[in-house]
């Protein structure tokens, strides 16, 4: 089996959180709308949100292992609590963020 380089494994991992982070934002933004009291604008931001934040998680755990090997580390000397703890703030500042940019544009 070949091996990929870095690029097509980053470009490959991408498109997969595309895919990934479309159906979980479709699956959200009909969650949101199935609530009551729930505005369409809230259910765009969550599903912008969410899929910004799939696609950040994926990729940024395909980037991490592939940055320490580059830089001559041993990838497995970054836990998964610590992983998991950019991922979660990644996450709640993109949350933030778009949010934010949506609040504008919508409203």
């Amino acid at each position: 089996m070949p091996n990929p380089s870095r690029g097509q494994v980053v470009l490959r991992e991408m498109l997969a959180s595309g895919v990934i982070g479309a159906i979980l934002g479709t699956v959200a933004f009909f969650r949101v709308i199935g609530t009551n009291g729930c505005s369409l604008t809230a259910a765009i931001i969550v599903s912008a949100s969410t899929v910004a934040v799939v696609m950040a998680a994926i990729v940024g755990g395909t980037l991490v292992p592939l940055i320490l090997d580059k830089l001559g580390v041993d990838p497995a000397h970054i836990s998964s609590p610590v992983l998991a703890t950019i991922t979660d703030v990644s996450g709640v500042v993109l949350l933030c963020t778009v949010t934010s940019a949506l609040l504008g544009t919508l409203q």
